[in-house]
């Protein structure tokens, strides 16, 4: 059985891992200061779909603004 994919048009897909995380440093980009994200945080925000309940990545945002 294959799956299938509704997308209506003008809608955007979300990242499954957060766009300013980058795994093989542990460097998050979102952070003023480029701070070594720690293993816990890097699986509890980074690398899931989790990552826009990540307080930096919320920081990011809001500068945004």
């Amino acid at each position: 059985m294959s799956s299938l994919q509704l997308k209506t048009p003008g809608t955007q897909s979300c990242p499954d891992t957060c766009p300013f995380g980058d795994a093989e440093t542990n460097i998050c980009s979102a952070s003023l200061s480029s701070m070594i994200i720690a293993q816990r945080d890097r699986q509890e925000y980074c690398s899931n779909e989790n990552y826009d309940n990540c307080p930096v990545f919320l920081a990011k945002i809001l500068r945004r603004r």
